[in-house]
């Protein structure tokens, strides 16, 4: 979960560059899309917790 984080750190911080300087390219390609896919694995990661919780 930890590593996920950071990530989705880095790419959050990649999507407020792009809007800052007004790069759409930048904003696009290295930022919502990645910051997405951190959030699905963060989501799917936290599911895979609880279901393990719920068979102990």
């Amino acid at each position: 979960m930890e590593a996920y984080y950071l990530e989705l750190q880095q790419h959050l911080t990649n999507l407020r560059l792009g809007v800052a300087h007004q790069s759409p390219d930048y904003q696009w390609w290295h930022g919502q899309p990645a910051l997405d896919g951190d959030l699905l694995h963060i989501k799917g990661a936290y599911d895979l917790l609880q279901r393990q919780r719920a068979l102990e």
